[in-house]
């Protein structure tokens, strides 16, 4: 494979996606030889990732996490190095579509060998010839994995347990121990957001893949990350399935989501009712408003779905004439507030039509990011006040004093930076991130801001000492430049194809 794995899983699958309009690795991927050649990466060292709250669905939230750099640093370049023996584990499934591969020309370091758009295609295949289907998913798959089932999905859980078999020479137990040092020596879940993280992950999946084929060769069906779809002809033949499906998960101490576990008869139809009613529309701009009021009405009725999103790509699809763009931009805004997971594409859509000079209501604006960023700051939702600071950036809208002090009350690094790279700390209350201005941090939990607000000058030492000078590897770091706040972050966004560049709806309706 003429692919830099090691390099590639640092550019491109270090920085979550929900928070790379801000942040970048490609500076710490450019400069990895002479960190190689600086330190020694084989010493152990326990750190803490910084964590991000996101949405998931309208109710329900995760964490992700950027792990600090020398610990990725370490994992993917054991991924890199035993990439062979880790290809081998993918290729045990048959049921798997999301075995991860190395691609040119797309954004992220690991593609899925399918896409999530490919399901409704497969699932419509799979079904011929059967009655039933099995559908279920692992219960808070990352969040639930055992690191330490990492070797018993690679190497046997008997073979793995015995106590000879327990050294890093066996890859399985190396990727255990380097997770377990990526977060403050905790066994239990495994980080979202990095490509890594996805491949380990995979390595469970298809081991518990195997165990089934081993148990029911000829079962029809397929696996897209936690998620099995499996058909049948006959209910009992589902049911014994799902058994089985259920002890094997057993033995990596993972449990099957009951609220989501059912076998149902075919044919189903897999496009959601939703879905087929604003298709069903012929929109234009004559139709704006009114198509509008169906979304909303079809959102009350499918908060959970991807409602508000799909929506909105429909409408980007045609050219808003400015005398709707008053109405746009309301839905827009509106979106935002209640399905945050919608904030990347419809500030995408502003900056489009900010872009072409149709201009912006800056009182409706303000109005509805203090109110977003309100709501987020007393739930602690990161993700929301991250994305209503980029719609402000790239529309060149200065912050109000209202919302900095909302802001500045929150204790999290992300947007510490973030707040401090647009503002001079002159004018913010910066005592909250203040305290974190020290040596022990850099291995903590806000490793990025210790570092990276010291490096830019943005935040003085606690002591007044350059704490970044008496720790060998984040000295190195210093020395190459490497900063991962990208400061021409909306110049560079700009520059690209901007048009729906963050329309990665991942919508199908078999799920």
């Amino acid at each position: 494979m003429n692919v830099n794995i090691h390099n590639r899983l640092i550019k491109k699958g270090y920085i979550s996606e929900e928070i790379r309009q801000w942040y970048s690795s490609k500076i710490l991927a450019s400069r990895l030889d002479t960190i190689h050649g600086a330190i020694d990466f084989t010493k152990v060292k326990t750190s803490k990732p910084v964590n991000i709250s996101i949405p998931k669905g309208r109710f329900h939230r995760r964490i992700i996490s950027i792990p600090n750099p020398y610990n990725y640093i370490q994992l993917s370049s054991t991924i890199h190095n035993n990439w062979t023996e880790i290809e081998t584990h993918f290729n045990k499934s048959t049921l798997s579509l999301t075995k991860p591969e190395f691609i040119n020309g797309v954004e992220r370091s690991v593609s899925k060998k399918y896409s999530f758009e490919d399901i409704s295609r497969i699932f419509n295949s799979s079904s011929v010839g059967k009655n039933y289907v099995l559908k279920t998913d692992i219960s808070r798959f990352y969040s639930s994995i055992y690191t330490h089932s990492i070797p018993w999905a690679m190497h046997g859980k008997s073979f793995a347990k015995q106590k000879r078999n327990r050294g890093d020479n066996y890859l399985g137990n190396l990727l255990d121990k380097q997770m377990r040092n990526s977060q403050d020596a905790q066994t239990a879940g495994i980080q979202v957001g990095n490509d890594v993280s996805l491949i380990v992950s995979e390595l469970i999946g298809c081991a518990i893949d195997e165990l089934v084929l081993n148990e029911f060769n000829s079962v029809v069906g397929f696996r897209y990350i936690d998620d099995y779809y499996l058909f049948f002809r006959k209910k009992e033949e589902a049911e014994t399935v799902l058994a089985s499906l259920r002890r094997t998960i057993g033995q990596f101490e993972l449990e099957l989501n009951n609220e989501k576990t059912t076998i149902y008869g075919l044919p189903r139809s897999t496009e959601p009712e939703w879905t087929s009613k604003l298709n069903s529309i012929q929109l234009n701009n004559d139709n704006l408003l009114s198509y509008v009021n169906t979304v909303y009405d079809l959102f009350s009725k499918y908060p959970d779905d991807e409602v508000m999103r799909y929506a909105i790509a429909r409408i980007n699809n045609i050219k808003v004439i400015k005398k709707n763009w008053k109405t746009y931009q309301a839905f827009l805004l509106n979106a935002m507030t209640f399905d945050p997971l919608s904030m990347p594409i419809a500030t995408d859509t502003f900056f489009n039509y900010f872009l072409k000079s149709y201009g912006v209501d800056k009182s409706m604006i303000e109005n509805a990011i203090e109110n977003i960023v309100e709501k987020a700051v007393n739930s602690e939702h990161h993700y929301e006040i991250i994305w209503s600071l980029w719609l402000l950036k790239l529309l060149r809208m200065k912050h109000s004093d209202n919302l900095k002090q909302l802001v500045c009350s929150v204790d999290n690094p992300i947007i510490a930076l973030i707040m401090l790279s647009e503002n001079s700390r002159k004018k913010i209350d910066t005592s909250k991130w203040q305290i974190h201005m020290n040596f022990n941090e850099l291995y903590d939990s806000n490793w990025i801001l210790a570092y990276e607000a010291l490096y830019r000058g943005w935040l003085p030492s606690n002591n007044s000492k350059n704490y970044i000078d008496s720790d060998p590897f984040f000295s190195c770091l210093k020395k190459r430049n490497v900063s991962f706040f990208n400061t021409n972050a909306r110049d560079e966004w700009a520059m690209q194809n901007f048009d729906h560049r963050l329309l990665n709806l991942h919508f199908s309706g078999a799920f």
